[in-house]
C-alpha cells in the first residue's frame, strides 16, 4: 500500500513540476522575436498558449508527465519548421522534467520598387500583382503611390514574378476607393493603343518575365516596372442563348490566354446581345459569358485569335448545364450495414473560370451524377482513396482519359471510373525526420494530380512514414522539411529537382520500404 502512495505522490509531484521553457529567435539574424505566438498541444488539444516576451522567451510550468507538441508562429517569419527539433514530439517525464528549447523561424522578405510610365516619369494609381511561379492568380496585389512607389511585406521566401497590371480591378468595400482605371494612352498613325499587363522590368509576354528571387530576410529594392503600351483591337460580336436568340444583359469577361489572363476586361451585352471589347492586343483571347434566364444560369466561352486587325462577327453562344451520370467501379467487401466507401468525381475546367468546376460523390451501387455541367473541356478527376485499391482507368465513352482533358458537349458520354484491388504501398522512416513530408511523384506527367496520383505523408515522431493507396508504376521519391504541393504540379519544377530523388517502381499489390534523407524544400 505505502508504494502505491510513493507512486502517487511523486506523479502529483511531477504534476506541478514539470516544465517548459524555450527562445524565439530569427534564423538569420539571431535577434529575439518578441510578441510570436506559442502553443503547446497535448495530442490535438491545446493546453497552454502565449507569447515570446521582449527577450524571445517563454516558459510554461505545472504541466503532467506526457507528449507534447510546439508551435510557434510570427507574422513576420515562417512557422516553426517541421525538421527543426523544437518542432519534434518533446516528452516530460521524472527522466526529463524540464525542457528547453530553441525555436528559430525564418525571416519573410520584401519587395519595393516603382510604376513608370514608357517615358520613366512615375505612374500613381497602378495596380500591381505578385505571384508564385507556379500559381494562376495574383496572390498579392497594392496600388502604386505617390512617386509611383509600391512595397510588398511579408513575402515567402521563393521565386516570384511581378507585373503592372493596368486592367486589374481592385475592389474596396466603399467603391468611391476603387481603383480607377489609368488614362487610354494616345495613339499611334492611326493605330489605337493601350496598357499592357507589363512584367518586371519592362516585358508584355509572361514567357520572358524575369523571376525574382526572395530569399529569407531579403529586402529588395528598385524593381522598377516600366510599363508598356501596345496595339490593341477590337473584339465584338453577339451573345445568344441556345435558341439562338440574342443574350442582353450578359456578363463578359475577355482574357489573354498565353499569359495566364493577365490582360483582359468586362462588359456586359446590350439588348440586342451585342459586346464589344477595344483592348485586345496580338494574340490567343477568350471571351467568357454568363447570362441568368428563367431560374437557370446559362454559361459558354469563345476562343478568338486576334493579329494586327479587329476581329468582328463573334458568335458567344451560352447553353444551359446539363447532367452527366458515370459509375464507380470498385467493389470492395461491405460493413456491417452492407455498406461501402464513397469517393468523388471532379470534372476540372481546362481554361474557363473555376465556377464551372463540378463534383460528386457515387452512391452505394457506384452510380454519380454530375448535374450541373457546361460545355467545355475538362480532366475527370477521381478523389478519396480506398485501402487497397487504386485507380486503374478512367473512360469518357469509349475514351480513356487517364491522363488527358476531354471535351464534354451535350448530350454527354457516361463517365466510368474503374479501380483495381492491389495498390502498392511505401514504408519506411526519414534520418531525423519527424514532422518531414515524404512526397512520392509519378515519374509520367501526365500523372502529376495531387488529387489521386500525386501522393504525401507526414512522418511521425520516429521518423516512420507510410503512404498508401498507389498506383501501380514508377515514382520519384523525396523528404522535404516542408511543401508546396501545388508545384510538384509543375514539370519544369519537378524537372530541377529529379536529380535528388528516390527512383522507386511500385508493382502490383507490393510494399516497398524506404530509408530517406530530408531534404529543405527547394524555393528557389
Amino acid at each position: 500500500m505505502r508504494r502505491l502512495v510513493f507512486a502517487f505522490t511523486a506523479g502529483a509531484a511531477l504534476a506541478q513540476t514539470g516544465a517548459v521553457e524555450g527562445h524565439v529567435s530569427d534564423a538569420l539574424t539571431k535577434a529575439p522575436v518578441a510578441g510570436a505566438v506559442v502553443k503547446l498541444y497535448q495530442g490535438e488539444r491545446v493546453v497552454q498558449s502565449g507569447v515570446s516576451d521582449v527577450r524571445g522567451a517563454f516558459r510554461w510550468d505545472g504541466l503532467t508527465e506526457g507528449a507534447y507538441r510546439l508551435t510557434v508562429q510570427s507574422a513576420d517569419h515562417l512557422p516553426l519548421a517541421p525538421d527543426q527539433a523544437a518542432a519534434r514530439t518533446l516528452y516530460v517525464s521524472a527522466v526529463s522534467p524540464e525542457i528547453r528549447l530553441r525555436a528559430d523561424l525564418t525571416p519573410l522578405g520584401s519587395v519595393t520598387g516603382r510604376a513608370l510610365s514608357p517615358a520613366g516619369e512615375p505612374m500613381k494609381g497602378v495596380p500591381i500583382g505578385m505571384r508564385r511561379l507556379w500559381d494562376g492568380h495574383w496572390i498579392r496585389t497594392t496600388v502604386s503611390g505617390e512617386g509611383g512607389l509600391f512595397e510588398f511585406t511579408r513575402l515567402e521566401p521563393g521565386t516570384w514574378l511581378l507585373a503592372g497590371l493596368p486592367s486589374f480591378r481592385i475592389s474596396s468595400r466603399d467603391p468611391a476607393n476603387d481603383v480607377k482605371p489609368l488614362a487610354t494612352p494616345e495613339g499611334e498613325a492611326g493605330q489605337r493603343m493601350g496598357w499592357a499587363a507589363t512584367f518586371f522590368p519592362g516585358i508584355v509576354d509572361l514567357a520572358g518575365a524575369e523571376k525574382i528571387v526572395v530569399r529569407p530576410g531579403a529586402a529588395l529594392e528598385g524593381y522598377d516596372i516600366k510599363l508598356r503600351t501596345v496595339p490593341v483591337h477590337r473584339v465584338a460580336g453577339v451573345v445568344v442563348d441556345a435558341e439562338g436568340k440574342p443574350a442582353a444583359k450578359a456578363m463578359l469577361s475577355l482574357s489573354d490566354l498565353n499569359n495566364k489572363g493577365a490582360n483582359g476586361g468586362l462588359t456586359t451585352s446590350d439588348g440586342e446581345g451585342r459586346f464589344a471589347f477595344d483592348t485586345a492586343m496580338d494574340g490567343e483571347w477568350r471571351v467568357f459569358g454568363q447570362v441568368r434566364q428563367e431560374e437557370k444560369t446559362l454559361k459558354g466561352y469563345a476562343d478568338v485569335h486576334v493579329s494586327k486587325r479587329d476581329v468582328e462577327g463573334v458568335e458567344l453562344r451560352l447553353m444551359a448545364p446539363f447532367a452527366v451520370t458515370g459509375v464507380v467501379e470498385r467493389e470492395e467487401p461491405r460493413d456491417e450495414k452492407g455498406s461501402r466507401k464513397v469517393t468523388a468525381v471532379y470534372l476540372i475546367p481546362q481554361g474557363a473560370t473555376d465556377d464551372v468546376q463540378e463534383s460528386a460523390f457515387h452512391q452505394q451501387d457506384g452510380k454519380f451524377t454530375l448535374s450541373t455541367v457546361y460545355a467545355g473541356r475538362y480532366r475527370v478527376l477521381p478523389a478519396g482513396y480506398v485501402p487497397g485499391y487504386y485507380v486503374a482507368s478512367i473512360w469518357y465513352g469509349d475514351q480513356e482519359v487517364t491522363t488527358r482533358a476531354v471535351d464534354v458537349a451535350s448530350p454527354p458520354l457516361p463517365l466510368r471510373i474503374v479501380y483495381r484491388q492491389g495498390a502498392a504501398r511505401a514504408t519506411g522512416s526519414v534520418e531525423r525526420g519527424e514532422g518531414t513530408w515524404v512526397v512520392f511523384v509519378p515519374q509520367d506527367e501526365a500523372l502529376r494530380d495531387p488529387h489521386q496520383f500525386i501522393r504525401s505523408a507526414k512522418c511521425e515522431a520516429n521518423g516512420r512514414f507510410s503512404i498508401e493507396h498507389l498506383r501501380p508504376g514508377s515514382y520519384y521519391a523525396f523528404a522535404f522539411n516542408r511543401v508546396q504541393r501545388e508545384m510538384l504540379e509543375d514539370v519544369e519544377f519537378v524537372r530541377r529537382i529529379v536529380p535528388h530523388a528516390e527512383r522507386v517502381d511500385m508493382r502490383h499489390g507490393e510494399t516497398v520500404n524506404l530509408e530517406l534523407r530530408p531534404q529543405a524544400w527547394p524555393d528557389y
